[in-house]
């Protein structure tokens, strides 16, 4: 049952929650009972005040709000009060614009159908990394908006990032790093977009870095990292698995852009807008062949809006990534609907580990239409 928050908004249900609040779906009064998501913050208040990472999210929010780019979620406005129970606390709601499935959800919902179709998985590929790619052209590294952290190449960032099973190696290794870690985490999503399960599912941070080197292999010695305490022969020296066995469905311009994303040195993967002009990418508009046993789900419309627009090919380097996706079909031929859906990619495995997040970066739908 809908329960009134405010004079503005009313929720209507629950759609997630983690360290940082509570998600809920919600209409708002004030503009025709638009739907949106409503985010309420838990802050604890202290003598200093609001705390400097929620501080640091909205501000990187409401930066971005000018911007519009199909890619990045929206923020609608943001409300905040103090209450006094046992302790003083700080009421504080982010509203954002609403969308309408995760990419957990999608990719469990292709899987009945075999597994997302191929062109939905260049064209959701595309638009992260699009996404990214205009985030850091601004000057704003990102792993989710919770953690965000505006950034020059100086900047030296904190560790308590990215949901566990989306963490780059550096992170996991407790070393310095930077944007690079965004194009880590693009790769993992990316490969489990066409595995339609996570590539590395660890329990703790030393258990995914073994799962990392038990697929990717441990790396040469001159590029295990100087600055670590953990020592590369503390890991079993096993063999790289082939990129056929780690992504099967993948293409091969697919599996070189996941292996290129998932260098275990950051310093080698590319930045996202290089990655984007990758030949996988070339001809968006092309038909992939579908596996002869593979059943598709709905086509993803081409963006209108491309990345060099508003993504610099100088851009350096886990809430909501949205693509517009037809009716799924079970043809095995992918084809168009008039109604649009929207997915949310983001954290999507926010119930594995005590020490994730699940604040929402963002891709919003491509407005192929407008």
């Amino acid at each position: 049952m809908a329960r009134s928050t405010s004079d503005r908004w009313i929720d209507m249900e629950e759609i997630g929650g983690g360290a940082y609040g509570v998600v809920f779906r919600a209409r708002d009064r004030q503009h025709d009972n638009r739907v949106v998501a409503l985010k309420r913050l838990r802050v604890q208040a202290s003598d200093e005040g609001m705390p400097l990472n929620t501080i640091r999210e909205i501000a990187i929010l409401r930066r971005l709000v000018g911007f519009e780019h199909p890619n990045v979620v929206s923020l609608l406005d943001v409300c905040c009060s103090r209450r006094n129970d046992h302790e003083i606390r700080i009421g504080l709601l982010l509203v954002f614009e609403h969308v309408e499935m995760d990419l957990e959800t999608f990719i469990s919902n292709a899987s009945a159908n075999g597994g997302v179709s191929l062109e939905n998985c260049r064209h959701i590929s595309r638009q992260l990394l699009s996404g990214l790619d205009f985030l850091h052209s601004q000057v704003l590294r990102i792993a989710d908006f919770g953690l965000a952290r505006l950034y020059t190449p100086e900047t030296t960032l904190t560790q308590v990032v990215v949901t566990l099973w989306y963490r780059a190696p550096e992170i996991l290794l407790h070393i310095s790093y930077h944007s690079a870690v965004d194009l880590w985490g693009a790769g993992c999503i990316i490969a489990e977009i066409f595995n339609g399960e996570p590539l590395f599912q660890g329990d703790r941070e030393i258990a995914q870095l073994r799962e990392i080197l038990k697929i990717l292999g441990v790396p040469q010695e001159n590029d295990w990292p100087a600055n670590t305490n953990v020592s590369r022969d503390s890991f079993e020296n096993v063999p790289r698995k082939s990129m056929a066995e780690i992504v099967p469905r993948a293409p091969p311009y697919a599996q070189q852009l996941i292996k290129e994303l998932l260098e275990f040195s950051f310093e080698k993967r590319p930045t996202a807008a290089a990655a984007l002009k990758g030949p996988w990418f070339q001809h968006i508009g092309a038909t992939i062949p579908e596996p002869q046993n593979s059943s598709s789900i709905s086509t993803v419309e081409a963006p209108n809006n491309s990345s060099s627009s508003q993504n610099p090919d100088n851009s350096s380097n886990n809430s909501q990534n949205t693509c517009d996706a037809s009716e799924s079909t079970n043809q095995g031929s992918t084809t168009s609907s008039s109604r649009p859906t929207s997915t949310l990619i983001g954290s999507t495995r926010t119930r594995q580990s005590s020490e994730t997040t699940t604040d929402e970066l963002s891709v919003k739908r491509s407005r192929a239409n407008t």
